[in-house]
């Protein structure tokens, strides 16, 4: 496999060597700067993966690692939120099946296991890695981040942004939604 190839965001698997071969993208290097920029803002990553090929499939085993700018969950606190992420998946080929067809697929999510790799089905040996690093990293994104594990009505910055209004403390006990209904005059019968 020629070295330019590895400069390039798309990996045609059909040349890769029997043997398989391994990638390692940065942002010095640069190829997916482009792609993972919505989520990182120009911070460094370092995605490593190796492809292995298996008949019409081809397994994808790596890391990726990085740091995502979010903000607090809590106390709204700009962070530095760390990811290190395993993936270890296969590609299969499988070109698009036409309006007629028929496939299986898993009816719940929890029908899914766990205890293997995932399956990705790819339509042509044509392999975007800057799409498929942007999708693994938009799903390590924690949808309640802290700015650490410990994040409470004590920690520093949340005090802080009391003080500075940027949030206003909730109130320890809410009230019952229903308290409203005891202040409602109900007209006379006309």
């Amino acid at each position: 496999m020629e070295n330019s190839r590895k400069k390039d965001k798309w990996i045609h698997l059909d040349e890769l060597p029997s043997d398989g071969f391994d990638f390692t993208f940065t942002q010095e290097s640069g190829e997916l700067n482009e792609d993972l920029f919505d989520l990182l803002a120009g911070r460094p990553y370092r995605l490593e993966l190796r492809i292995n090929p298996a008949g019409n499939a081809y397994e994808v085993r790596g890391s990726l690692s990085t740091t995502l700018p979010l903000l607090c969950s809590r106390c709204a606190v700009d962070i530095d939120y760390k990811i290190e992420e395993r993936f270890h998946e296969i590609l299969v080929i499988q070109p698009p099946l036409d309006r007629k067809s028929k496939t299986s697929h898993t009816n719940h999510l929890s029908d899914i296991s766990d205890k293997g790799p995932f399956c990705n089905y790819l339509d042509s040996e044509e392999f975007n890695v800057g799409s498929w690093a942007h999708e693994i990293l938009a799903l390590a994104e924690p949808a309640n981040p802290l700015g650490k594990p410990n994040c409470d009505d004590s920690c520093e910055n949340f005090q802080m942004a009391i003080k500075n209004g940027w949030i206003q403390e909730e109130e320890k006990q809410a009230a019952s939604p229903f308290s409203v209904l005891a202040n409602l005059k109900v007209p006379p019968n006309q």
